[in-house]
């Protein structure tokens, strides 16, 4: 997945504050979400969660 698509994934798990509602409502399961936020938490090398 690309570094937009994982930051869109970062976005919804925000605004719903919870990885099981953003992958429900994307589509995804929420191993997909979490390795999502984990690829961005490398890239920015920070936590988010």
């Amino acid at each position: 997945m690309s570094e937009l698509h994982d930051f869109e994934i970062f976005m919804v798990t925000a605004r719903t504050s919870s990885f099981t509602e953003a992958a429900g409502e994307m589509r995804l399961s929420v191993a997909t979400v979490s390795r999502a936020i984990l690829r961005l938490e490398n890239a920015l090398d920070c936590r988010l969660y």
